[in-house]
């Protein structure tokens, strides 16, 4: 919502006025009337008002009739030719603070009048020294010349104009010398920095495809990309490559003694081949040897063996096709065995193909089985049978006779072997089969020590223990074992025990065992200690490994610290060799450009580190720091003194025009004529025209003074103000004005404290008598009245 003025209970929008004003009637003037204010003070019969002096403080004005006030500012503010307010106001008089304009006393319209002669003739003559015409503006100011500091340039006495055509020749040849100076050195500049890998403006960009001088080098380094920076980081490079080199060699020599060699050596942990072939034409002839599987396959020759089933049947199979049971919890059964599909099984017992004919052995045979639901409403399964592929008879003479397989689970034939006993030639489906039990060895468990192979049950040697020719058990004797009676001969007396022989002071025996000696085992861990530290310097794995760090720029390939160290003597060699091209090419680069730029140098009067050398005993160039500084410093001073000698001129001219065609006098300095003016006809000089304005100006003021003295007082005679000190619905107002018409205005206060404001309400106010009224609010409030006498004003000319 806009803030409007309030006038108590009446909001006027900012546009709003009231058509009548109000002027208090008092019977004295009010004391501290604020600007503005009117009144009439009923005492003396004047209207009166508050008004602002030209030294800023409230002074008092009377009028003695509203129309004597109003002819009066209507005649001061008459435009009318001949009969203007400056033609009735007088001035005494006044010279100029540089004697150079003076005004005698006369009418202010003569002096304004001689005023804007003068200055309409000083804007003829700065228009004429402005102008660019010839014969105008420079050509008419004159310039006694100078030489220049230095002695390379002078001027010698003429006219402005020719002394600022000569300086901007002079200046346009220098310019053409100075820039055909410019455009060589920049072009010698430019290759110079192409040469040294510059930018145009001699920036030095970092390559990406740098090794050691990308923008991150120079980043992680705290350095600003520069020539001397990649100097700095190359070097340090280099250094760092040498360490390094020099470290891994001595790692590399360290590791070099400490490898295992692989003929004749004993491994001490597990070899993890993963997918990688151990190959080996071996013939194994003991027991921990290995085998080939050309040794496997050449005892598997002439062996009919069948891969193993689950179970055997123990029953005829009703119906091959689909065999239900209902166990209860749609499982199917053999042998005690829940069977699942995909399980072997071998029928033995025959069976019946679709369920409808006789059960018969040509359907004996090694199948697999598939197991359904038979419904999910019941709990029957299903199970369908499907001979074998290693036993289907594809291709002709798969099943013959010998054919055997071994049973898994079961109740009854757990780990049992079964053979085809039918004589060949066997064809499946007509011929019936036959399988017999070959082996029971399945329900014996072979403990601790024990194998078996079939039916027949062998010791498992472990270490140390052999089969002596005569099948007695004996002891398998290495270097260091032998067994003894009396702890030193050999004896293979009943009687005799196995003892350790002792060479040297590794081992050492006791009531407790054979243990490692303590001084070797020391000597064991000094070196497993050794080992791990000089591992983890070399930079290896734990089991001795070399793995390349993929993260290196030359190491990701190689496979030891020996061709790591050829990787990085490469490295370092090709570094080495493309520095020193670099490094010769750079410093002849960096010397032609130093040997060019100190010819520039010389050339544009610098000193030889670039510095601007600086012209102390000059007139204008003491100052300059560098040669652009200097060419704005000489341009500066020429547009300077070109200024001040059109100053000059201007200033002599108007000087003189000033005092004749700004005092109103003719060209030759005479007064002109004044017959027809009022005041100063008579006079013959400025002063004397000037003396006598200011003489009858004077008079007039004095009675203008007066007469508006005269009015303020009957005007604040008829105001009367008063301020209330108690918050009243009520006031009631004795002015003492005496008068039966008044105006009265009310300022009603509104707000607490420092916040409290007075606003110009509406209020209901009601006239008592001639000396009183009465104000009436809504709400209790202090108020502020003036109250102002409504009749006329006494002449004061009268």
């Amino acid at each position: 919502m806009a803030n409007y003025p309030i006038f108590h209970g009446i909001t006027l929008a900012n546009s709003a006025t009231f058509e009548n004003l109000v002027i208090e009637s008092l019977a004295s003037d009010p004391q501290g009337a604020s600007e503005g204010r009117v009144w009439y003070n009923s005492a003396e019969k004047q209207f009166k008002a508050s008004i602002t002096d030209e030294g800023g403080a409230l002074t008092t004005i009377a009028f003695q009739t509203t129309q004597e006030f109003t002819d009066f500012l209507a005649a001061l503010a008459s435009q009318e030719a001949g009969n203007s307010g400056a033609s009735k106001v007088g001035y005494e008089g006044k010279q100029g603070s540089n004697a150079k304009f003076s005004a005698q006393a006369s009418t202010l319209d003569n002096i304004i009048g001689a005023i804007i002669d003068a200055v309409d003739a000083d804007k003829q003559a700065l228009a004429d020294l402005g102008a660019q015409n010839a014969g105008l503006g420079t050509n008419k100011i004159g310039y006694e010349g100078k030489a220049g500091g230095l002695g390379e340039f002078s001027i010698a006495p003429t006219t402005l104009k020719a002394a600022l055509d000569a300086m901007v020749d002079q200046i346009d040849i220098n310019k053409a010398a100075s820039k055909v100076s410019s455009e060589a050195i920049q072009a010698e500049l430019d290759k110079t920095q192409a040469a040294a890998g510059l930018s145009e403006s001699g920036d030095y960009t970092p390559s990406t495809g740098a090794n050691y001088l990308k923008s991150e080098d120079f980043t992680n380094a705290s350095k600003v990309p520069s020539l001397a920076a990649a100097d700095e980081l190359l070097d340090d490079a280099i250094k760092s490559l040498t360490d390094t080199v020099q470290s891994n060699k001595v790692a590399a020599e360290q590791a070099d003694d400490l490898k295992l060699n692989i003929a004749g050596g004993v491994m001490t942990g597990a070899l993890d081949m993963g997918t990688n072939p151990i190959s080996s034409a071996h013939v194994p002839t003991q027991p921990n040897h290995l085998v080939n599987l050309k040794y496997i396959d050449g005892m598997r020759a002439g062996l009919d063996v069948r891969e193993s089933v689950r179970v055997a049947t123990t029953a005829p199979i009703a119906n091959l096709g689909g065999d239900i049971q209902d166990n209860g919890d749609n499982s199917y059964q053999i042998d005690g065995v829940t069977l699942v599909s995909g399980d072997r099984v071998l029928i033995k017992n025959s069976a019946s193909q679709n369920g409808t004919d006789s059960p018969s052995a040509i359907y004996n045979g090694i199948y697999v089985v598939t197991i359904s639901e038979v419904s999910d409403q019941t709990t029957e399964a299903k199970a369908e049978f499907e001979r074998a592929i290693d036993a289907d008879g594809t291709p002709d003479g798969e099943v013959t006779n010998g054919m055997h397989t071994f049973i898994e689970e079961g109740a009854t034939y757990a780990n049992a072997g079964f053979v085809l006993g039918t004589p060949n030639p066997i064809s499946l489906e007509t011929t019936e089969l036959t399988f017999v039990q070959f082996s029971g060895a399945g329900q014996l468990t072979a403990g601790a020590g024990i194998q078996k192979d079939g039916n027949t049950l062998f010791l498992n040697f472990g270490a140390g223990v052999k089969e002596s020719p005569t099948d007695e058990i004996g002891i398998d004797f290495g270097d260091g074992l032998f067994t003894t009676e009396d702890g030193s001969t050999e004896s293979d007396a009943s009687a005799a025990k196995l003892q350790i022989k002792i060479d040297g002071d590794t081992l050492e025996k006791s009531n407790a065992g054979l243990k490692v000696s303590a001084t070797f085992q020391d000597s064991v861990n000094a070196i497993a200690n050794e080992l791990n530290a000089t591992q983890i310097a070399a930079g290896l794995e734990a089991d001795g490994r070399y793995i390349a760090d993929s993260e290196t720029n030359y190491l990701t390939a190689v496979t030891s610290l020996k061709t790591a160290d050829k990787a990085l003597d490469d490295a370092i060699k090709a570094v080495d060799e493309r520095l020193s091209s670099e490094s010769e090419a750079h410093n002849n680069a960096r010397q032609a450009l130093q040997l060019e730029l100190d010819k520039t140098q010389v050339g544009t009067g610098l000193e030889l580190d670039g510095s601007y050398k600086q012209a102390t005993d000059s007139n204008y160039l003491n100052t300059a720091t560098s040669v652009h500084d200097a060419s704005l410093l000489l341009d500066s001073a020429l547009k300077a003194v070109s200024s001040e000698l059109v100053a000059e001129k201007i200033a002599r001219e108007n000087a003189d025009n000033a005092i004749k065609q700004g005092a109103g006098l003719s060209a030759d300095g005479s007064m002109q004529s004044v017959d027809s003016y009022t005041y100063i006809k008579d006079t013959t000089s400025l002063f004397g025209a000037i003396t006598k304005l200011d003489v009858e100006m004077a008079s007039e003021l004095g009675g203008v003074r007066s007469n508006i003295t005269n009015v303020v007082n009957q005007v604040n005679d008829n105001v009367y103000f008063e301020l209330s000190q108690n918050k009243l619905m009520q006031h009631k107002i004795e002015h003492n004005l005496n008068s039966e018409y008044v105006d009265v205005m009310v300022w009603v206060e509104r707000g607490e404290g420092e916040d409290a404001r007075f606003y110009n309400d509406i209020t209901m106010v009601k006239q008592e008598s001639d000396n009183v009224v009465m104000i009436y609010l809504t709400e209790a409030a202090r108020v502020k009245v003036s109250v102002q006498a409504v009749r006329k004003l006494a002449d004061p000319t009268a």
